[in-house]
């Protein structure tokens, strides 16, 4: 905004000013604030990293992302930066796992690989989170954002196949930031988990009290999956179609499947299956 204010007053004094008589210095400072205008204000997101924000794609995400989220931007890139993981960026999977073979008590071999594995669905993900999150160097100001990538992509791929151990990384995120965030966290990991009821409950309390738009999308979701599993169709339907209405590209929508589309309401508008 000083920035912007400083262009503005310079080209007022050169609109009204003799151009003949501008002194040099000042159409160099006037050009020199439009140059850093086209740098921070237009919203820049460069190599799609979070730690490479401009001020205008900030300025952007705070309109359309809530505290909480910002945050979880921050403190992720703040642990890239004490990690100094820009070293390893060119490094394949294979270099990083004989690389943290031979360094095992280097906690960043183990953040980069837990990342690729991530960005892959690697099989080995599971183990290498567990490795991470239970590694003596790691601060606990970042098992947060660890644990909570690792149960939000669990989330995306269906019930855990071990159900013991995303059970206690969802307890352990509860406390580590006990938040309405984390709690629908937990509340759709126990639907997962069967725990129908106790699950729904938590939700019910998240979509009431949250203004995040992705603890909404989750919560309408995972209420859609509690409602099918007690046979209540028509409020499956209503839950599945109000998370697809807010947010159609959310990885977990995938998991509403034929919520999407109620067939009752299919046959009712369907002229051809009405007669006969």
């Amino acid at each position: 905004m000083t920035n912007l204010f400083l262009l503005l007053t310079t080209v007022a004094w050169l609109a009204f000013e003799d151009s003949s008589e501008t002194p040099f210095y000042l159409t160099g400072w006037c050009l020199a604030n439009g140059l850093l205008l086209l740098g921070t204000v237009p919203p820049f997101q460069w190599y799609h990293r979070p730690t490479r924000y401009n001020d205008g794609m900030l300025f952007l995400k705070t309109l359309k992302y809530s505290e909480s989220e910002i945050q979880s931007y921050v403190n992720a890139a703040l642990l890239r930066r004490e990690l100094s993981l820009n070293s390893l960026e060119g490094m394949s999977l294979a270099d990083l796992l004989s690389n943290s073979k031979r360094h095992p008590e280097t906690v960043v071999f183990l953040w980069e690989i837990t990342n690729r594995m991530h960005a892959s669905s690697d099989l080995r993900y599971q183990d290498y989170v567990l490795k991470l999150v239970d590694h003596p160097k790691m601060q606990s100001k970042y098992l947060e954002i660890i644990i909570d990538t690792y149960l939000t992509w669990q989330l995306h791929q269906g019930p855990s196949s071990n159900p013991e151990v995303t059970d206690a990384l969802s307890l352990r995120l509860l406390r580590e930031n006990d938040c309405i965030s984390t709690r629908g966290t937990r509340g759709s990991i126990l639907i997962d988990q069967g725990r129908i009821e106790e699950g729904k409950t938590m939700l019910e309390k998240v979509l009431a009290q949250t203004d995040s738009m992705v603890d909404k999308v989750y919560s309408n979701v995972f209420l859609a999956l509690a409602a099918k599993a007690t046979g209540d169709l028509d409020l499956a339907s209503n839950y599945a179609l109000t998370a697809r209405t807010l947010d159609s590209a959310n990885p977990v929508i995938h998991r509403l499947s034929n919520l999407l589309v109620p067939l009752s309401r299919e046959s009712e508008s369907d002229p051809s299956t009405s007669s006969g």
